[in-house]
């Protein structure tokens, strides 16, 4: 009986923390999909060069791939939902 009502509370602990972490997805994706366009168009404007290190390598590519349309506020979204899934996969 202790180990079943333990495993319920685990599990609406866990049902609570995807249930906030989604809550919050269709802002952090809004958001940074924002960030990312505004980078975007400093480096039109020749004001930001992101580094010749790997990580500057990384974002011109999602740069680059924001400027062919490739990424938008949805695509963000999605990944997001897909991480905290997957996190769910691992706790289990």
């Amino acid at each position: 009986m202790r180990v079943s009502l333990a495993q319920n509370k685990a599990k609406k602990e866990e049902q609570d923390r995807k249930k906030n972490l989604e809550k919050y997805i269709p802002n952090i994706s809004t958001s940074l999909f924002t960030v990312l366009d505004k980078m975007n168009e400093k480096r039109k404007l020749g004001e930001v060069l992101p580094g010749s290190h790997k990580k500057g390598i990384e974002v011109r590519t999602i740069l680059d791939d924001l400027s062919e349309g490739n990424i938008n506020s949805k695509f963000i979204a999605s990944k997001l939902q897909s991480a905290v899934d997957h996190l769910e996969v691992i706790i289990y």
